[in-house]
């Protein structure tokens, strides 16, 4: 067994019978010992390499650094097997994996990788900020390329649906998986808190909300599109797997804009897992309140934003899935509600939503320009049980979200609707 002391004993360089590679063994700066591997077998760079080393944790000290750090990458991918092993103990939600591991390795890893940790300061913070806004529209992501089958023919197209600044709700989501990065570093001893910088949440102003909300219908642009529903399904031009394809998109935008729900709630196939989401039969329950109305009641799973909950459509929405069930008699428990006759799973009605609306001529709202989608219906159905004056904490209970969202997306003041109450009269 070889040993070289250095730097008058502080640095030992030797060998082990166990290993073909040389090590070294350090008194810490702070009084602790370190020992590990120097990945080499030659004597020269052995000692090089534990030198530097040494010398990097005395200027670490010098700094108030902390002695053990790892770079962001490597916190990064720490965190990440933590919050595995969470999913797996039951104390947190497989969606969350979903979302926040996409977020590591396309913007955080790229930006802050190698840089030790704890070397992170604001200004890093406030520069990646930067990038981040910029990714799509003129850094990495607008060199990006989707390349898809159609036809049999493989087509290449520019992401451009992606080439805009992230939203407000984006960057503080991305915030969340930042701040639980730094967290976890301080947990672990690879930076201290007064060395974690500061990531701000960015304010969500009711102005903000409503312009990136899908425009509504309004109650006469809602029956315009019911009627046009009925011609579109109806023509005798079209086979039978594109009559079972429209009066899916039938069903599917009746349901949201009678119930408010999301449309993964409801049904989509998933684009991180690539798995289906949305309500199966038997997680419907037919039932007649106590006030003598036929409902249903939705028993909503637990991957979504707000966790499981229960929640009753509008009394049209029973409607809607007594017919949904009468085009699908075969259906069994386990099958989502929105699957075709013969089982075909859709992965999304965006496309066939979009078309309709084009074709009614009601795909851009009038009064913002901007074009309606597929929560328009959540929208929709928000804005009118809020005009009815239900009752502002069950209907965002009902809907799975807060109060203070309802009222910063979804309110919309009307002064001749509110008159009666603004004059206390009544009719």
């Amino acid at each position: 067994m070889v040993q070289i002391k250095l730097r008058d004993g502080e640095v030992t360089v030797y060998t082990r019978n166990d290993s073909p590679s040389y090590w070294v063994g350090i008194h810490m700066p702070d009084g602790g010992r370190l020992q590990q591997s120097l990945r080499t077998k030659n004597a020269e760079d052995a000692r090089e390499r534990a030198l530097k080393l040494y010398d990097e944790l005395v200027w670490r000290k010098r700094l108030g650094l902390t002695m053990q750090t790892k770079t962001f990458a490597e916190a990064a991918k720490a965190w990440l097997k933590h919050l595995e092993g969470d999913i797996r103990a039951g104390a947190r939600n497989s969606r969350n994996l979903a979302d926040y591991e996409p977020v590591v390795h396309r913007y955080l890893l790229p930006f802050f990788g190698e840089r030790s940790i704890d070397t992170i300061k604001q200004p890093d913070i406030e520069r990646w900020k930067v990038w981040r806004r910029d990714y799509w529209i003129t850094g990495p992501g607008s060199q990006e390329r989707h390349v898809y089958m159609r036809h049999g023919k493989e087509i290449v197209s520019n992401k451009r649906h992606k080439r805009k600044a992230p939203s407000p709700s984006t960057i503080n989501g991305e915030n969340t998986v930042l701040r639980s990065v730094f967290k976890h570093a301080v947990k672990m001893g690879w930076m201290t808190k007064d060395q974690q910088p500061l990531v701000e949440n960015v304010e969500i102003t009711r102005r903000d909300a409503r312009e990136r909300a899908n425009p509504l219908f309004t109650v006469e642009e809602y029956r315009q599109l019911r009627r046009y529903m009925t011609k579109w399904i109806a023509d005798p031009k079209i086979g039978e797997r594109e009559r079972w394809r429209r009066e899916a998109t039938q069903d599917f935008l009746l349901i949201l804009f009678n119930s408010g729900l999301r449309e993964h709630e409801l049904f989509k196939r998933d684009e991180k897992s690539k798995q289906w989401r949305g309500l199966r039969w038997k997680d419907v329950e037919l039932f007649t309140s106590k006030g003598g109305c036929e409902l249903v009641l939705f028993n909503i799973a637990g991957n979504t934003k707000t966790g499981p909950r229960q929640a009753v459509p509008l009394r049209a929405a029973r409607y809607v899935l007594e017919r949904r069930k009468l085009r699908c008699p075969d259906a069994r428990p386990d099958d989502f509600i929105m699957a075709l006759p013969d089982g075909t799973l859709l992965n999304t009605f965006a496309s066939s939503v979009r078309r309709l609306y084009t074709q009614a001529g009601l795909l851009a709202c009038p009064k913002t320009g901007r074009n309606r989608g597929i929560y328009s219906g959540r929208h929709t159905y928000a804005t009118g049980r809020i005009a009815a004056q239900l009752n502002p904490a069950a209907l965002a209970a009902n809907m799975g979200t807060s109060i203070a969202m309802l009222e910063r997306s979804y309110y919309h003041f009307d002064a001749k609707a509110a008159a009666d109450t603004l004059t206390g009269r009544r009719a």
